[in-house]
């Protein structure tokens, strides 16, 4: 204690091997509560005086609990103004505590000064302290909120934050008042030598002040025994180590209710104390003695050592082997009474011979699930709620959670294990199917019990197709299983202009053998309504055969898409420039887009002759597709049937898309890929049935007088095409071969000189004029025969079978046990896993759902124009060639592919491709980068020249947005440079094209499935139209801002109202040149998207 004497402002750390000093005040039992120890704590720290040596210090708070010794700020905050604010984010960063628990501005401690109790001495200062939390401060065990009175501090108060002092989350310090002595009352200070300052600092630091950590609450902690020489010393396993006594603790004269309630209690009090109690021993009695528990320590008893067999030998470990339990001798006795179900508890040995727990995450039994968690972690498994947001949901729900991500994973196998009950895959699929009420077809091995291919259909996909059988579109996906079996996927398109999932069927090769097959059940569903007009496919020489076997009277289109990406990597090669491969595929899709025969011929004409000099690439188009399959995609021929706009199989794609995005690795089984694909489609349908509610409902943008005999009878999608006609009508009138109908022929719907009789009579369009397939708003299905029966096919089964030979008897009492028997009893097994057999061995198994690269994307993401396409894709370590000079111009990924669909159907033909950027919160700033030739990676640069612009000419962007707080918000938005910002600091439009636009005088284009606008430089004067350069944003998903680049002369929406209102007289004129092409876009992309900048809601009474 000599160091204390020369320097009392430190308190000296009492020594975990002293005894326990006087006063503390220990229990009948000899054990300390926690209270009493913290009372000692206090005590022993505020004997020691904290000397005034810096005269502005009137007093400190000493940390006494664990985590307010691990302030960075040191143990001791000293207060040397009369009134400091505490809390976590106080502006002094010296009353800062870190800690959630604590609120921002928690407490207020202050002096005043009054009038001394003698009249003589001059006056003093009295301390007080007053809450202002939302969670109280505990001032020595009693807890104060802001609605009570001030408290008066003393030497030696406790002040707790958060939790009472005694609680393991609590925050708690001691108050300590500075004495003072003469030589500081007269004023004279003591001058230190900088070497005596020095070592006074490193001093200060050696005992925590002023130190990174404090001293643990454990560096007050004494040994506390029991004062009696009972079975509690006797039983300890630990000599001379420090041991905890927690008697008193579990001391109760209480009568517990039930067994529950007494295991309840056990373990609320030990966790509270920092252990677990857990069951030893448990007897259910009989009729000569009562039931009992014994209790113990989860640290309690020693390591059975079974790494060695019955004969000594070590066996193989197979991973690390440890233990937690140390011999603990605590031990409780629980036992029934006679009286109901009543039960007292004992202390037999409240000694731990170890430290309590300083964390409890991680804690095995801590982190243990109850019941309820448990079930909820089954039901969120059930929905694919993947096994981190599970345990983010357990701790949201409850703060004091412990449970880490293998606790989660062990349950989530648990019960997948209960689940399975020894089950196969294909057994646990099967028994799925059969629940779900699927159509299930399959093949397999002749000479084994191995599945070759597999079909199933939803009972709602097939009541969806018997409505709407028209058109089908097939195609075939990868790296959806483990097994590497190709996926083939058909769908269909609803009235609504909806996807539906037909059936799906995992095929063992692409042969035509299998296609048949996949067809030919789906076929067999089909019987009872009407076959497809119209299938579209790729070129798949074996699917096209299986589709002409299988439906010969149905039309087949080929995809435009796909035909266009196989001329680019044909043909791209060939030619030397941007440009001129630019105008050979632009003058190319005039070929394919040719709305007659006769249109087609002298398209052709043109096509040949003015690309001559490329005579590989036109023998390519005209061998390869053009003279054997123009009647399949080009437009001239594909129009004269019902195809409903579908001509590429993009719908197909997309669901694609949507199926590997839910199995999120391509190294799933058969059942839990199943699993995945059934909640897609259930969603899927939910969806339909919406959509065909909201055509119901008439819409007050589709109430033309002439529709009024359509208003919910026909889907909202067939009233929107109607409305484009009618527009058309106007000015095409009833000249037939000036409308074309077009749309009377591919989508069965008046055409525009039909309408224009209609308005010229004065007469609404009747609803018979309308194909059925447009009126259908319903999944009622087809009326059928009130009874089935089966005996005249058993007859023909019985006839067939009679007449073979014993080794086809054998496979159809096979099939026909297959159709019988629960799924449980199949002998059908799943093929075995495939890897790859060509290239260097990789450990790393490939769980990534998206396909190799194609030809055509290679030569779309940069290769030379001039290589082989058809060569070896490089290894991921060969790095690419940069070449500075080339213009990267066509990137397309299945990604940006898929992206088109998320933009208005009519706009689609003018797009030339669209660009993904990173997904980061930066994707916005990413794009207008790229497409101002600063790269993706000048994001930055872009938020610095929006910022700049914004601060430059405030003024003028206040009027437009109409007050300081939307400036305010966008300047808040755009200051945020970080690589991945969060929500709030996202690219914001439509308020943000203004700003695009005038900062780099360019005409911006904003396009989306909701909102269309066009952007005008607000301050710059018009510059000549082929001057100008326009750029086009894309808005995806809700979430996600893509590059995109449109033909030449496309329609652009109508230009933002706050342009006209805003702009500087100077800018008149920017408009001028787009009337054309904006009311283009308005004739064809109708009224369903916004092209304003707000939305007026009419609201009405009872709406």
């Amino acid at each position: 204690m000599a160091e204390a004497d020369e320097n009392p402002q430190t308190p000296v750390i009492p020594n975990p091997r002293d005894e326990v000093t006087s006063s503390s005040h220990p229990d009948d039992n000899g054990a300390f509560s926690p209270e009493d120890f913290l009372d000692s704590v206090a005590a022993r720290i505020s004997s020691q005086p904290l000397d005034n040596s810096d005269p502005a210090v009137w007093g400190a708070l000493t940390a006494i609990s664990d985590i307010a010794c691990k302030r960075h700020q040191g143990i001791n905050i000293l207060l040397t103004s009369d009134e400091h604010c505490i809390g976590r984010l106080v502006d002094d960063m010296h009353f800062q505590i870190e800690s959630n628990a604590v609120s921002a501005n928690h407490c207020r401690i202050y002096r005043k000064k009054g009038a001394a109790e003698d009249a003589e001495s001059p006056s003093t200062f009295s301390t007080f302290l007053k809450d202002t939390s939302t969670n109280g401060t505990y001032f020595n065990w009693e807890k104060l909120t802001t609605t009570s009175p001030e408290a008066k501090l003393h030497h030696g108060d406790i002040i707790s934050f958060a939790a009472p002092p005694q609680h393991e989350l609590a925050v708690a310090f001691v108050f300590r008042e500075v004495s003072t002595s003469d030589s500081l009352n007269d004023g004279a200070l003591v001058k230190r030598k900088a070497d005596e300052i020095v070592s006074e600092r490193k001093r200060l630091k050696s005992v925590g002040i002023g130190a990174p950590e404090g001293p643990s609450l454990y560096d007050f902690q004494s040994p506390q025994r029991s004062n009696t020489d009972d079975a509690s010393t006797q039983c300890s396993k630990v000599g001379s180590e420090p041991v905890m006594d927690y008697s008193s603790e579990f001391t109760t004269h209480k009568i517990f209710k039930s067994r529950e309630a007494l295991l309840q209690w056990v373990r609320d009090v030990g966790r509270r104390n920092g252990f677990f109690v857990v069951i030893n021993k448990s007897d259910a009695g009989d009729s000569c003695k009562r039931p009992r528990i014994t209790f113990g320590c989860e640290r309690s008893g020693y390591l059975r050592d079974r790494r060695r067999n019955k004969e000594g030998n070590s066996k193989k470990q197979l991973k690390m082997f440890g233990t937690k339990k140390c011999g603990c001798p605590f031990a409780l006795k629980g036992q029934k009474l006679d009286t109901d179900d009543d039960w007292v508890l004992q202390v037999l040995c409240g000694v731990h011979n170890h430290p309590i727990a300083e964390h409890l995450v991680g804690h095995s039994y801590a982190g243990r699930l109850s019941e309820e968690e448990t079930s909820m972690l089954v039901d969120m498994s059930k929905s694919l709620v993947r096994p981190k947001e599970i345990l983010v949901t357990l701790k949201q729900r409850d703060a004091l959670n412990a449970t880490t991500m293998k606790t989660i994973y062990d349950a989530h196998h648990r019960y997948k294990f209960v689940e399975k009950a020894r089950r196969s895959q294909m057994q646990l699929l099967l028994d799925q199917i059969v629940q779900y009420k699927y159509i299930e077809r399959h093949r397999s091995c002749e000479n084994s019990e191995i599945v070759t291919d597999l079909f199933w259909a939803h009972p709602v996909g097939l009541e969806l197709l018997r409505a709407f059988p028209r058109v089908l579109i097939m195609d075939c996906t990868y790296k959806t299983n483990r097994y590497r079996l190709p996926l083939l996927e058909i769908v269909g398109v609803t009235s609504t202009e909806m996807t539906f999932s037909v059936a799906f069927a995992y095929l063992q090769q692409e042969q035509e053998d299998n296609y048949t097959w996949a067809l030919g059940v789906l076929r067999s569903l089909m019987d009872e309504c009407a076959l497809p007009d119209v299938i579209v496919s790729e070129r798949e020489m074996d699917l096209m055969n299986a589709i002409d076997s299988v439906f010969p009277t149905t039309r087949h289109l080929l995809c435009r898409w796909h035909i266009n990406k196989d001329v680019m990597a044909k043909c791209k090669k060939s030619f030397e420039t941007e440009d001129k491969w630019d105008k050979f595929i632009n003058q190319w899709n005039m070929v394919v887009l040719s709305s007659t025969e006769g249109e087609y011929i002298q398209q052709l004409a043109t096509f040949n002759k003015e690309f001559s000099t490329y005579p590989e690439a036109l023998e390519y188009v005209t061998s390869s597709w053009l003279d054997t399959y123009k009647n399949r995609f080009v437009a001239a021929w594909t129009d004269t049937c019902m195809h409903c706009g579908n001509a590429t199989t993009n719908r197909a794609e997309g669901s694609h898309t949507k199926l590997k995005r839910q199995l999120g690795s391509s190294q799933g089984s058969f059942e839990s890929s199943w699993t995945k694909i059934h909640s897609l489609i259930e969603l899927q349908h939910a969806d339909i049935k919406s959509s065909f509610e909201k055509s119901l409902t008439i819409q007050h943008n589709l109430k033309p007088i002439e529709f009024k005999d359509l208003w919910g009878r026909i889907s909202a999608s067939a009233l929107d095409m109607l409305l484009v006609e009618m527009k058309r009508a106007s000015f095409v009138g009833c000249d037939v071969f000036a409308c074309g109908c077009v749309i009377r022929r591919t989508y069965g719907l008046p055409c525009a000189h039909e309408i224009a009789d209609y308005m010229r009579d004065g007469r609404s369009v009747p609803l018979y004029v309308i194909h059925a397939h447009w009126r259908k708003l319903d999944l009622v299905p087809t009326p059928k025969s009130s009874t089935i029966d089966c005996q005249s096919e058993l007859d023909l089964i019985a006839q067939h079978f009679n007449g073979c030979d014993s080794t086809t008897k054998l496979q159809i009492l096979k099939k026909l046990r297959e159709l019988v028997t629960s799924a449980d009893c199949t002998s059908l097994t799943q093929q075995k896993v495939k890897s790859k057999t060509q290239g260097q061995k990789n450990s790393k198994i490939d769980t990534s759902t998206h396909r190799d690269p194609s030809a055509s994307e290679l030569v779309a993401h940069g290769q030379d124009s001039h290589a082989d396409v058809t060569a070896a894709i490089p290894e991921a370590s060969v790095k690419p060639t940069w070449r500075p000079k080339e213009k990267v111009y066509r990137t397309r990924t299945l990604k940006s592919i898929l992206y088109v669909d998320a933009f208005p159907a009519r706009l689609r033909p003018y797009f030339r491709y669209v660009k993904d950027v990173a997904a980061d919160g930066n994707c916005g700033f990413r794009v207008i980068g790229g497409l101002m030739g600063f790269g993706e990676e000048g994001w930055l640069q872009v938020r610095k020249d929006l910022l700049s612009e914004l601060h430059s000419h405030e003024d003028l962007y206040r009027q437009l947005y109409g007050t300081q707080d939307r400036v305010d918000g966008l300047i808040h938005t755009l200051s945020n440079f970080e690589v991945c910002p969060g929500y709030d600091w996202w690219m914001i439009m439509p308020d943000m094209g203004h700003l695009i636009s005038s900062c780099y005088n360019v005409v911006l284009c904003h396009l989306s499935l909701k909102q269309c606008l066009t952007f005008l430089p607000l301050r710059s004067e018009p510059i000549p139209a082929s001057s100008r350069k326009e750029i086009t944003i894309g808005f995806v998903n809700d979430n996600h801002f893509v590059e995109v680049f449109l033909l030449p002369g496309h329609p652009i929406p109508p230009i933002a109202t706050n342009w006209h209102r805003y702009h500087i007289p100077c800018a008149e004129g920017w408009d001028t040149a787009y009337n054309h092409r904006i009311q283009h876009f308005q004739d064809i992309v109708g009224s369903d998207v916004v092209t304003r900048e707000t939305v007026e809601l009419e609201l009405k009474n009872g709406n």
